[in-house]
């Protein structure tokens, strides 16, 4: 997870530099919905390392896409603001996913069938970016730095 995550934020920097985090944006979390599809679905001891490699790969797209992101559509005059409030949702939502996932387990749900729905909620907030695609870049129009 570790190295494939490295080598992915060193190659998705160099993206962001050629193509702008904006165009990219909406990928990022497609690799780790294929993982999710791939616990739902697969089978056998070879998948655990395929899961790690495209969580991996969706964890070091997302430092230097999500970074860069912010900077393109809000500008930078108050990116340590906006920096923070992202910061303390991904907290918010890394304390309450493990919760929500050892509720459904205790109530028999195991893991493989959850993943749809994980799956599912990943590729929902990408059409939810592609949707507020267009406002977005509306407001990257008008910005001040």
């Amino acid at each position: 997870l570790t190295g494939t995550g490295v080598i992915t934020a060193l190659v998705a920097g160099q993206m962001v530099d050629r193509f702008g985090a904006f165009r990219l944006a909406p990928f990022f979390l497609l690799p780790i919905t294929l993982g999710c599809l791939l616990i739902w679905l697969g089978e056998g001891a070879f998948i655990v390392p395929v899961i790690f490699v495209v969580a991996g790969t969706s964890a070091g797209f997302a430092g230097p896409v999500l970074g860069a992101l912010w900077a393109e559509i809000f500008g930078t005059a108050h990116l340590g603001a906006i920096r923070a409030i992202i910061a303390s949702s991904v907290v918010f939502g890394s304390g309450i996913a493990p919760g929500a996932v050892g509720l459904l387990l205790d109530a028999g749900i195991p893991v493989h069938q959850q993943a749809p729905w994980f799956s599912t909620f990943c590729l929902g907030l990408t059409l939810v970016y592609l949707a507020f695609r267009p406002r977005l870049a509306e407001l990257a129009a008008r910005r001040g730095d």
